[in-house]
């Protein structure tokens, strides 16, 4: 007898960073170029830009891991 192996863990990639400023939109770069790629259905990309208190809201949600 197997056990079921469960819901599957939630992952969030959140981009961060000013599209404005070369120097500081790495996260939507990578956001963007994740956009293309199939990713696993536990999976959320989302671009966040400097809008703060809305990543934390998000963080709420309840995800298991988090890359910002």
């Amino acid at each position: 007898m197997t056990a079921s192996p469960g819901p599957r863990p939630r992952m969030l990639v959140a981009g961060v960073g000013n599209i404005f400023l070369a120097d500081d939109a790495f996260g939507p770069h990578v956001v963007q170029a994740l956009a293309s790629r199939p990713l696993p259905a536990p999976v959320r990309v989302r671009d966040f830009g400097i809008r703060g208190l809305d990543l934390a809201y998000e963080l709420l949600d309840g995800y298991d891991t988090a890359v910002l």
